[in-house]
């Protein structure tokens, strides 16, 4: 029987495929994504163990069908990357986790699901730290080797990228002409020739379009790309810190429209006369 254990302000255990499919049963298969599904077709990841999943286990995984928001997490550093969901019915947090491996010199997208899953359970006021928990370690970007921020066309954002991947000094210097700089801007050279991975944070709620925050990991910290009304690109270097901010104001704006519907949706009853819809 694998309990959730204390770590870190939140109850944590490591399921292989075998545990996580029986307390998944259990907990009559919450709705979690394609990828956190039990892996029934990977006899390898299966272990003989056949006991009875641990009770607070089961109601913990039960949280998930009373969802009213969720967090999804993709991330990618190096040869790790972990995809992870974390869902919420305002009272207790949930988070489902599988670790991915990056083979040697692909791309995020040839990351492959390892077995086995991590089930977390806390509250919702360490929601904000259970997202950064998921994200790769990153230098402080604005350090003594820190970056500043580069406004740039968003047509010459992706030119100037290949040029500098490709070595087309003749289109660097004229992208640096053209926006007065005597060299490329490092913040430029560190998502082009320094980059490490990326971290994707989804915010969904019902009835809402999912608002989404993402940063480019490079070797000196994180970058965000910013598109803005002028068709340009803002490259804007971001502190954990940063990030905790923008995910905490996101979080609490997600939060206030979920009880704000809420409230609207326990209006007046029809044996008050008025409508269950509000």
């Amino acid at each position: 029987m694998t309990a959730l254990l204390p770590d870190r302000g939140a109850l944590r255990t490591r399921l292989d495929e075998s545990a996580w499919a029986a307390a998944w049963s259990a907990a009559d298969e919450p709705p979690v994504p394609d990828w956190a599904r039990p892996r029934t077709g990977d006899a390898a990841a299966w272990s003989d163990a056949t006991a009875a999943p641990d009770g607070d286990l089961v109601d913990a995984l039960a949280t998930r069908h009373r969802a009213v928001l969720t967090v999804d997490v993709a991330t990618v550093g190096g040869r790790v990357g972990v995809l992870g969901e974390l869902s919420t019915d305002l009272t207790t947090v949930l988070g489902v986790v599988r670790r991915l491996h990056v083979p040697e010199g692909g791309s995020p997208s040839a990351a492959s699901g390892l077995p086995g899953v991590e089930v977390d359970l806390t509250t919702p006021e360490h929601l904000v730290e259970e997202v950064l928990r998921l994200l790769p370690p990153a230098p402080d970007p604005s350090g003594p080797d820190g970056l500043a921020e580069v406004e740039l066309v968003e047509e010459h954002t992706v030119a100037f990228g290949r040029a500098l991947r490709t070595g087309d000094r003749q289109t660097v210097d004229a992208v640096c002409s053209d926006n007065g700089w005597s060299t490329p801007p490092e913040v430029l050279l560190a998502l082009v020739l320094e980059l490490r991975g990326s971290a994707v944070v989804t915010i969904r709620r019902h009835g809402a379009g999912p608002l989404i925050g993402q940063w480019m990991l490079t070797r000196r910290g994180y970058v965000e790309l910013v598109r803005t009304p002028r068709a340009t690109v803002r490259h804007v270097p971001r502190s954990g810190e940063d990030i905790a901010r923008t995910l905490l104001t996101a979080l609490t704006g997600a939060v206030s429209a979920v009880l704000a519907d809420a409230a609207v949706g326990a209006g007046p009853t029809t044996e008050d006369g008025g409508g269950t819809d509000g």
